[in-house]
Protein backbone atom coordinates (compact mmCIF):
# COMPACT_ATOMS: atom_id res chain seq x y z
CA UNK A 1 0.00 0.00 0.00
CA UNK A 2 2.80 2.37 0.76
CA UNK A 3 4.17 2.06 -2.78
CA UNK A 4 0.73 2.66 -4.27
CA UNK A 5 0.15 5.68 -2.01
CA UNK A 6 3.53 7.15 -3.04
CA UNK A 7 2.65 6.70 -6.73
CA UNK A 8 -0.73 8.43 -6.27
CA UNK A 9 0.91 11.35 -4.50
CA UNK A 10 3.46 11.79 -7.29
CA UNK A 11 0.71 11.85 -9.93
CA UNK A 12 -1.24 14.43 -7.95
CA UNK A 13 1.86 16.64 -7.66
CA UNK A 14 2.49 16.46 -11.40
CA UNK A 15 -1.11 17.47 -12.14
CA UNK A 16 -0.82 20.39 -9.74
CA UNK A 17 2.37 21.62 -11.40
CA UNK A 18 0.71 21.44 -14.82
CA UNK A 19 -2.28 23.48 -13.62
CA UNK A 20 0.05 26.08 -12.09
CA UNK A 21 1.97 26.41 -15.31
CA UNK A 22 -1.27 26.86 -17.27
CA UNK A 23 -2.43 29.58 -14.89
CA UNK A 24 0.92 31.40 -15.20
CA UNK A 25 0.69 31.36 -18.98
CA UNK A 26 -2.90 32.68 -18.89
CA UNK A 27 -1.92 35.45 -16.50
CA UNK A 28 1.02 36.48 -18.70
CA UNK A 29 -1.04 36.63 -21.89
CA UNK A 30 -0.96 39.93 -23.77
CA UNK A 31 -3.87 41.91 -25.10
CA UNK A 32 -4.19 39.59 -28.08
CA UNK A 33 -4.49 36.54 -25.85
CA UNK A 34 -1.11 34.98 -26.77
CA UNK A 35 1.05 34.11 -23.76
CA UNK A 36 4.11 36.24 -23.04
CA UNK A 37 7.32 34.25 -22.57
CA UNK A 38 8.36 34.17 -18.92
CA UNK A 39 11.92 35.28 -18.14
CA UNK A 40 12.97 32.11 -16.32
CA UNK A 41 15.77 30.59 -18.41
CA UNK A 42 19.32 31.58 -19.43
CA UNK A 43 20.00 33.79 -16.46
CA UNK A 44 16.63 35.55 -16.73
CA UNK A 45 17.03 36.42 -20.42
CA UNK A 46 14.20 35.02 -22.51
CA UNK A 47 14.97 36.84 -25.78
CA UNK A 48 17.80 35.47 -27.93
CA UNK A 49 19.20 38.87 -28.91
CA UNK A 50 18.64 40.78 -25.69
CA UNK A 51 22.37 41.07 -25.02
CA UNK A 52 23.46 41.53 -28.64
CA UNK A 53 25.34 44.69 -29.65
CA UNK A 54 27.00 45.32 -33.03
CA UNK A 55 30.69 44.50 -33.36
CA UNK A 56 33.34 46.38 -35.24
CA UNK A 57 33.33 45.21 -38.87
CA UNK A 58 36.07 42.97 -40.24
CA UNK A 59 35.95 42.32 -43.96
CA UNK A 60 38.03 41.64 -47.03
CA UNK A 61 38.63 45.41 -47.16
CA UNK A 62 41.51 44.75 -44.76
CA UNK A 63 43.25 42.15 -46.91
CA UNK A 64 46.83 43.05 -47.70
CA UNK A 65 48.38 43.07 -51.20
CA UNK A 66 51.31 40.64 -51.27
CA UNK A 67 53.96 40.35 -54.01
CA UNK A 68 55.51 36.86 -54.26
CA UNK A 69 58.56 36.82 -56.56
CA UNK A 70 60.91 33.89 -57.05
CA UNK A 71 63.75 34.06 -59.59
CA UNK A 72 65.57 31.31 -61.45
CA UNK A 73 65.01 27.74 -60.29
CA UNK A 74 63.50 28.76 -56.94
CA UNK A 75 60.06 27.30 -56.21
CA UNK A 76 57.90 29.32 -53.84
CA UNK A 77 54.98 27.93 -51.81
CA UNK A 78 52.64 30.20 -49.81
CA UNK A 79 50.15 28.66 -47.38
CA UNK A 80 50.80 25.24 -48.84
CA UNK A 81 50.21 26.17 -52.49
CA UNK A 82 52.65 27.07 -55.28
CA UNK A 83 52.41 30.83 -55.57
CA UNK A 84 53.23 33.78 -57.76
CA UNK A 85 51.89 37.28 -57.25
CA UNK A 86 53.00 40.04 -59.59
CA UNK A 87 53.85 43.63 -58.61
CA UNK A 88 51.33 44.92 -61.17
CA UNK A 89 48.39 42.92 -59.76
CA UNK A 90 49.32 41.55 -56.33
CA UNK A 91 47.11 38.95 -54.71
CA UNK A 92 45.44 40.04 -51.48
CA UNK A 93 45.67 37.86 -48.39
CA UNK A 94 43.79 38.01 -45.11
CA UNK A 95 45.56 39.56 -42.12
CA UNK A 96 47.06 36.99 -39.76
CA UNK A 97 49.51 34.12 -39.85
CA UNK A 98 50.83 32.63 -43.10
CA UNK A 99 53.62 30.25 -44.06
CA UNK A 100 56.19 30.78 -46.79
CA UNK A 101 58.39 27.95 -48.05
CA UNK A 102 60.95 27.89 -50.83
CA UNK A 103 63.38 25.40 -52.35
CA UNK A 104 66.01 25.79 -55.05
CA UNK A 105 67.42 23.36 -57.58
CA UNK A 106 70.20 22.35 -55.18
CA UNK A 107 67.69 21.32 -52.52
CA UNK A 108 68.32 24.22 -50.18
CA UNK A 109 65.11 25.02 -48.30
CA UNK A 110 63.69 27.95 -46.40
CA UNK A 111 60.55 28.06 -44.28
CA UNK A 112 59.22 30.97 -42.27
CA UNK A 113 55.93 31.85 -40.59
CA UNK A 114 54.90 35.46 -41.04
CA UNK A 115 52.14 37.79 -39.96
CA UNK A 116 50.38 40.08 -42.40
CA UNK A 117 48.78 43.19 -40.93
CA UNK A 118 45.59 44.88 -42.22
CA UNK A 119 46.13 47.24 -45.15
CA UNK A 120 49.89 46.57 -45.02
CA UNK A 121 51.52 45.58 -48.34
CA UNK A 122 54.22 42.91 -48.22
CA UNK A 123 56.77 41.68 -50.75
CA UNK A 124 58.84 38.49 -50.68
CA UNK A 125 61.75 38.08 -53.08
CA UNK A 126 63.67 34.81 -53.33
CA UNK A 127 66.63 34.11 -55.55
CA UNK A 128 69.83 32.11 -55.80
CA UNK A 129 73.11 33.83 -55.16
CA UNK A 130 75.98 32.16 -57.03
CA UNK A 131 78.12 32.17 -53.88
CA UNK A 132 75.75 31.61 -50.96
CA UNK A 133 72.70 29.87 -52.45
CA UNK A 134 69.03 30.52 -51.63
CA UNK A 135 68.35 33.96 -50.12
CA UNK A 136 65.25 35.93 -49.12
CA UNK A 137 64.48 39.59 -48.70
CA UNK A 138 61.07 40.89 -47.71
CA UNK A 139 59.27 44.03 -46.63
CA UNK A 140 56.00 44.61 -44.82
CA UNK A 141 55.52 41.40 -42.85
CA UNK A 142 56.41 40.30 -39.31
CA UNK A 143 58.36 37.10 -38.64
CA UNK A 144 56.47 34.80 -36.24
CA UNK A 145 58.89 31.88 -36.32
CA UNK A 146 61.75 34.07 -35.10
CA UNK A 147 62.92 35.09 -31.66
CA UNK A 148 62.76 38.86 -31.32
CA UNK A 149 65.91 40.60 -30.16
CA UNK A 150 65.70 42.36 -26.80
CA UNK A 151 68.09 45.08 -27.95
CA UNK A 152 69.20 46.43 -31.35
CA UNK A 153 71.26 43.93 -33.31
CA UNK A 154 74.66 45.25 -34.32
CA UNK A 155 76.49 44.19 -37.47
CA UNK A 156 79.50 46.34 -36.67
CA UNK A 157 82.77 44.95 -37.97
CA UNK A 158 84.78 42.45 -35.93
CA UNK A 159 88.09 40.93 -36.96
CA UNK A 160 87.49 37.94 -39.26
CA UNK A 161 88.55 34.44 -38.32
CA UNK A 162 87.45 32.84 -41.61
CA UNK A 163 87.40 33.81 -45.29
CA UNK A 164 84.61 36.20 -46.25
CA UNK A 165 82.90 33.66 -48.50
CA UNK A 166 82.80 31.11 -45.69
CA UNK A 167 81.22 33.69 -43.38
CA UNK A 168 78.62 34.60 -46.02
CA UNK A 169 77.73 30.95 -46.61
CA UNK A 170 77.31 30.42 -42.86
CA UNK A 171 75.15 33.53 -42.59
CA UNK A 172 72.94 32.39 -45.49
CA UNK A 173 72.44 28.96 -43.91
CA UNK A 174 71.50 30.60 -40.60
CA UNK A 175 69.00 32.89 -42.30
CA UNK A 176 67.33 29.90 -44.00
CA UNK A 177 66.91 28.43 -40.49
CA UNK A 178 65.50 31.69 -39.06
CA UNK A 179 68.55 31.97 -36.77
CA UNK A 180 69.42 35.66 -36.76
CA UNK A 181 71.95 35.27 -33.94
CA UNK A 182 74.25 32.98 -35.96
CA UNK A 183 73.68 35.07 -39.08
CA UNK A 184 74.60 38.31 -37.29
CA UNK A 185 77.71 36.75 -35.76
CA UNK A 186 78.91 35.63 -39.21
CA UNK A 187 78.10 38.96 -40.87
CA UNK A 188 80.00 40.97 -38.26
CA UNK A 189 83.24 39.43 -39.55
CA UNK A 190 82.73 40.65 -43.12
CA UNK A 191 85.17 43.37 -44.14
CA UNK A 192 84.10 46.73 -45.55
CA UNK A 193 84.80 45.95 -49.20
CA UNK A 194 82.71 42.78 -49.15
CA UNK A 195 79.84 44.60 -47.45
CA UNK A 196 79.07 46.31 -50.77
CA UNK A 197 78.13 42.97 -52.32
CA UNK A 198 74.51 42.07 -53.03
CA UNK A 199 74.85 38.88 -50.97
CA UNK A 200 75.92 40.78 -47.84
CA UNK A 201 73.22 43.45 -48.23
CA UNK A 202 70.45 40.87 -48.72
CA UNK A 203 71.61 38.79 -45.78
CA UNK A 204 72.03 41.84 -43.54
CA UNK A 205 68.54 43.17 -44.30
CA UNK A 206 66.92 39.79 -43.67
CA UNK A 207 68.92 39.18 -40.48
CA UNK A 208 67.64 42.45 -39.05
CA UNK A 209 64.08 41.55 -40.08
CA UNK A 210 64.33 38.11 -38.47
CA UNK A 211 65.36 39.81 -35.21
CA UNK A 212 62.14 41.84 -35.21
CA UNK A 213 63.66 45.25 -36.01
CA UNK A 214 61.92 46.75 -39.05
CA UNK A 215 63.31 50.19 -38.17
CA UNK A 216 66.76 48.79 -38.97
CA UNK A 217 65.89 46.41 -41.80
CA UNK A 218 63.91 48.88 -43.93
CA UNK A 219 66.86 51.30 -44.42
CA UNK A 220 68.94 48.27 -45.42
CA UNK A 221 66.27 47.28 -47.95
CA UNK A 222 66.25 50.80 -49.39
CA UNK A 223 70.04 50.75 -49.65
CA UNK A 224 69.89 47.39 -51.45
CA UNK A 225 67.41 48.85 -53.94
CA UNK A 226 69.61 51.91 -54.47
CA UNK A 227 72.46 49.68 -55.57
CA UNK A 228 70.48 49.00 -58.75
CA UNK A 229 71.32 45.29 -58.87
CA UNK A 230 68.80 42.54 -59.59
CA UNK A 231 64.99 42.57 -59.34
CA UNK A 232 64.83 44.10 -55.87
CA UNK A 233 65.12 47.68 -57.13
CA UNK A 234 61.91 47.27 -59.15
CA UNK A 235 60.15 45.39 -56.34
CA UNK A 236 61.09 48.00 -53.72
CA UNK A 237 59.87 50.93 -55.83
CA UNK A 238 56.60 49.10 -56.39
CA UNK A 239 56.32 48.36 -52.66
CA UNK A 240 56.70 52.03 -51.76
CA UNK A 241 53.88 52.90 -54.19
CA UNK A 242 51.67 50.17 -52.74
CA UNK A 243 52.20 51.50 -49.21
CA UNK A 244 51.06 54.97 -50.29
CA UNK A 245 48.03 53.57 -52.13
CA UNK A 246 46.99 51.34 -49.22
CA UNK A 247 47.20 54.21 -46.75
CA UNK A 248 44.81 56.22 -48.92
CA UNK A 249 42.50 53.22 -49.30
CA UNK A 250 42.50 52.55 -45.57
CA UNK A 251 41.57 56.18 -44.98
CA UNK A 252 38.52 55.70 -47.22
CA UNK A 253 37.53 52.42 -45.57
CA UNK A 254 37.71 53.95 -42.09
CA UNK A 255 35.54 56.83 -43.25
CA UNK A 256 32.93 54.33 -44.50
CA UNK A 257 33.03 52.56 -41.16
CA UNK A 258 32.47 55.80 -39.29
CA UNK A 259 29.49 56.58 -41.51
CA UNK A 260 28.07 53.08 -41.02
CA UNK A 261 28.39 53.34 -37.23
CA UNK A 262 26.74 56.75 -36.99
CA UNK A 263 23.99 55.56 -39.35
CA UNK A 264 23.16 52.75 -36.92
CA UNK A 265 23.00 55.27 -34.09
CA UNK A 266 20.71 57.61 -36.03
CA UNK A 267 18.46 54.72 -37.06
CA UNK A 268 18.00 53.78 -33.41
CA UNK A 269 17.33 57.38 -32.36
CA UNK A 270 14.65 57.76 -35.01
CA UNK A 271 12.93 54.47 -34.17
CA UNK A 272 12.95 54.79 -30.36
CA UNK A 273 12.44 58.49 -29.69
CA UNK A 274 10.95 58.11 -26.21
CA UNK A 275 13.16 55.27 -24.97
CA UNK A 276 16.42 55.73 -23.02
CA UNK A 277 16.43 59.47 -23.71
CA UNK A 278 19.17 60.26 -21.19
CA UNK A 279 21.48 57.63 -22.67
CA UNK A 280 20.67 58.86 -26.18
CA UNK A 281 21.60 62.42 -25.28
CA UNK A 282 24.88 61.38 -23.70
CA UNK A 283 25.77 59.19 -26.68
CA UNK A 284 24.94 61.96 -29.14
CA UNK A 285 27.14 64.47 -27.31
CA UNK A 286 30.04 62.05 -27.09
CA UNK A 287 29.81 61.08 -30.77
CA UNK A 288 29.83 64.77 -31.76
CA UNK A 289 33.07 65.21 -29.80
CA UNK A 290 34.62 62.12 -31.38
CA UNK A 291 33.62 63.30 -34.84
CA UNK A 292 35.77 66.42 -34.50
CA UNK A 293 38.83 64.27 -33.75
CA UNK A 294 38.00 61.75 -36.45
CA UNK A 295 37.47 64.41 -39.12
CA UNK A 296 40.81 66.03 -38.34
CA UNK A 297 42.55 62.64 -38.51
CA UNK A 298 40.87 61.93 -41.84
CA UNK A 299 42.29 65.13 -43.27
CA UNK A 300 45.82 64.32 -42.13
CA UNK A 301 45.48 60.56 -42.90
CA UNK A 302 46.31 59.79 -39.28
CA UNK A 303 45.33 56.11 -39.36
CA UNK A 304 46.08 55.17 -35.70
CA UNK A 305 43.97 58.06 -34.38
CA UNK A 306 41.07 57.14 -36.66
CA UNK A 307 41.17 53.53 -35.44
CA UNK A 308 41.21 54.66 -31.80
CA UNK A 309 38.27 57.03 -32.37
CA UNK A 310 36.28 54.30 -34.12
CA UNK A 311 36.86 51.97 -31.17
CA UNK A 312 35.66 54.67 -28.77
CA UNK A 313 32.60 55.40 -30.92
CA UNK A 314 31.75 51.71 -31.03
CA UNK A 315 31.87 51.59 -27.22
CA UNK A 316 29.56 54.63 -27.04
CA UNK A 317 27.09 52.92 -29.37
CA UNK A 318 27.25 49.77 -27.24
CA UNK A 319 26.40 51.69 -24.06
CA UNK A 320 23.39 53.28 -25.76
CA UNK A 321 22.16 49.96 -27.18
CA UNK A 322 22.35 48.29 -23.77
CA UNK A 323 20.48 51.18 -22.15
CA UNK A 324 17.84 50.95 -24.87
CA UNK A 325 17.40 47.21 -24.41
CA UNK A 326 17.17 47.63 -20.64
CA UNK A 327 14.02 49.75 -20.97
CA UNK A 328 11.98 46.66 -21.93
CA UNK A 329 13.70 43.53 -20.69
CA UNK A 330 12.09 40.29 -21.76
CA UNK A 331 9.93 41.94 -24.42
CA UNK A 332 11.19 39.98 -27.39
CA UNK A 333 9.38 41.92 -30.10
CA UNK A 334 11.03 45.13 -28.84
CA UNK A 335 14.44 43.48 -28.61
CA UNK A 336 14.05 42.20 -32.16
CA UNK A 337 13.16 45.68 -33.41
CA UNK A 338 16.33 47.07 -31.81
CA UNK A 339 18.41 44.47 -33.62
CA UNK A 340 16.68 45.07 -36.93
CA UNK A 341 17.39 48.79 -36.77
CA UNK A 342 21.11 48.04 -36.67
Amino acid sequence: MRGRQWWVLMCAAAVAMGVAAFVLLKRSAGAGGSPRVMRLLDGGKACPDEDWVPSLPVSTDEHAPVVLWAAGDVRLVFDGKPAYSSPEAPTRFAPGEHELRAVNGSGQQLKVRVRLDPFTPAVFHLENDERVGLTLVQAGSVCLSCENALSPVSLNFALPSKPARTQLVEAAAAVRNNDWRKAAEALRHIAAQERKSTAFQRLAATTLWLSGQPSLSEPALAQLAASGKGDWQMLWKNHVKLVTAETARQNQVLNKRWNALTEKFNNLRAAFVTDAQAAEGQANSRLMELYQTFNKAQTTKDIPTQEQVLQSAHEVLGVYVRALRATRPGECSFQARVTQRM
